[in-house]
């Protein structure tokens, strides 16, 4: 147990060792799957005359399931694109896409290489605005400099904006360090003004960004205090203190944390995946008195590496107007 322990450990490894690993991960969730599996292998078994190959079917079953939730669905990406309708958004902002990014956890299991791919998906859409929720690693500081490298190369019309999240705390003040020393915006307990002349209108984006909860540093109060007149868009990396933000003039939270439970039931798993069984906000659009809260299911995994009902997704979120319609 001490052994298999230490696999979860987010540390430097070359990169054979990090697939033999996979494969051991891969080894251990089939057989657990296998149990799952037993009665239909059973049944199988039965069919075929010879009961006793039940529990190789059973693994055999559990083996493949876990193999695709390892080396595919993990690295399937999807790109979703979403309509919100944004109560109190100026007509010069309306259409504005902003691409959410969250929970990367770059280190041995998604490293560098994944994540510059995933950076190039996002660039090739274009987006006007680049938000990226936390959690950029999974453990220690030693990938700081690697995921710093990556988020410096995301483009956007109007900025990239970078909260941390609670994985990013080994040394928060050395990563913001690190971020800044590559060009990278990041928001802590703070927001900044974009003003925008479009289609013959001027308005104020105010895109705030939340410190971080884990550490008890996260103060509400600050970080929208300073706020220019106009609409504001919060940063979060949990899904739970959108509550917070409720009458103080936000009109789009986003958060990640969550990673869309990582594992659910496919083709049920918006409903039925571990975030949810855990009680908390697994992924999707929702509207809170009038504010929306959009969580995005992330891209990278902790705990076990493995994504099984739950893709990797890139979101593009397309702001909509209520007045301009």
């Amino acid at each position: 147990m001490s052994r298999l322990w230490g696999l979860f450990a987010d540390r430097p490894r070359p990169r054979l060792l990090v697939w033999g690993i996979e494969l051991v991960f891969t080894h251990l969730i089939g057989a657990l799957l296998g149990l799952v599996f037993l009665p239909v292998a059973l049944a199988v078994a039965l069919w075929r005359g010879d009961a006793a190959a039940a529990p190789l079917i059973g693994y055999a079953l559990g083996l493949t399931v876990a193999g695709y939730g390892v080396f595919v669905r993990r690295r399937w990406v999807v790109v979703r694109e979403l309509e919100v309708p944004c109560a109190g958004l100026p007509s010069a902002l309306d259409g504005l896409r902003v691409a959410h990014l969250s929970d990367l956890h770059i280190g041995s299991f998604d490293d560098e290489r994944v994540g510059r791919r995933w950076v190039q998906r996002v660039n090739r859409l274009q987006p006007d605005l680049v938000a990226v929720t936390g959690d950029l690693v999974t453990s220690g500081t030693w990938s700081y400099t690697a995921v710093s490298r990556v988020l410096s190369e995301l483009r956007a019309t109007y900025g990239v904006f970078v909260i941390l999240g609670n994985h990013d705390q080994w040394s928060g003040e050395q990563f913001r360090e690190e971020l800044a020393a590559h060009d990278v915006r990041v928001l802590n307990n703070t927001s900044e003004s974009l003003r925008f002349e479009r289609d013959g209108g001027e308005a104020h984006l105010n895109v705030a960004g939340l410190g971080d909860p884990y550490t008890q540093s996260a103060d509400m109060e600050r970080t929208l205090a300073l706020r220019s007149a106009g609409f504001t868009l919060l940063l979060s990396h949990y899904p739970s203190w959108a509550e917070q933000a409720l009458g103080k003039d936000v009109g789009l939270v986003l958060a990640g944390h969550t990673h869309g439970g990582q594992v659910g039931v496919p083709f049920l798993s918006g409903r039925f995946n571990v975030a949810r069984a855990m009680g908390q906000r697994s992924r999707g659009l929702v509207e809170l008195e009038g504010m929306q809260v959009h969580v995005s299911a992330g891209l990278g995994t902790s705990g076990l590496p493995i994504r099984l009902g739950v893709a990797p997704e890139i979101v593009v979120l397309r702001l909509r107007s209520l007045e301009a319609r």
